[in-house]
Parts: C-alpha cells; structure tokens; sequence
C-alpha cells in the first residue's frame, strides 16, 4: 500500500522535487543506478538488433542484386522495413525463387504479415 502511494506520488513530481524530498540527488540512489543501468542495457539489445537486422538487409539486398538485377528503390525499402525474422526466411526463400516476379510475389505476401 505505502509503494503504490509513494509510486503514485512520485510519477507525478520533477526531478528537482524528488531531489528536494530525498534530501539528496536523486541520481545518487540505487534506484536510480539500477532503472539507468536497465536502460542502458535495453538501448544496447535493442541498437544490437537493428544493427543485425540492417547488416542482415544489406546481404540480401546484395544478393538479390546479383541474382535479379537492380530492384527499385521500394523494393529495398520493403526489404529493410522487413523484421529479422522475415530476413532470415528471405535469405533462405532466394534459394527457391526462380525470378523477379516469384521474388516481388514473395515480398508482396511477407511485407503484408507484420
């Protein structure tokens, strides 16, 4: 009961507020480390990720160059737009699609899903 108060209190108070309750600033509690450091821990996963997903579109996009010929701009755009996961089954699609229409068949259903 007393966390839901305090937590109801101080979602609605400034920094300089809270800073003024505590006695001290808030960035020197442990609170404040650990919600930071979770932060920070989540930016990084998350810049990971799309790094891998964009590393990932790169690749195709090369292959699909090599193999097809130039795509339109919005061709790439779909396939960049496209979550890792539909990447990787791309990348394993390419095997099998036997041309530029089998691919934009392709790309028409998957960018469709998400």
């Amino acid at each position: 009961m007393v966390s839901a108060i305090l937590v109801s209190m101080f979602s609605q108070l400034t920094r300089d507020e809270v800073n003024a309750m505590l006695g001290t600033p808030l960035e020197e509690t442990r609170v404040y480390r650990d919600a930071k450091a979770e932060g920070q821990a989540e930016g990084e996963a998350k810049g990971k990720a799309e790094g891998q997903a964009e590393g990932k579109a790169e690749m195709l996009l090369t292959l699909i160059t090599f193999r097809f010929g130039t795509m339109p701009d919005a061709f790439a755009q779909q396939i960049t737009g496209l979550p890792i996961d539909r990447l990787e089954t791309l990348g394993t699609a390419l095997f099998t699609l036997s041309d530029r229409a089998a691919l934009e068949a392709w790309l028409t259903d998957n960018t469709n899903q998400h």
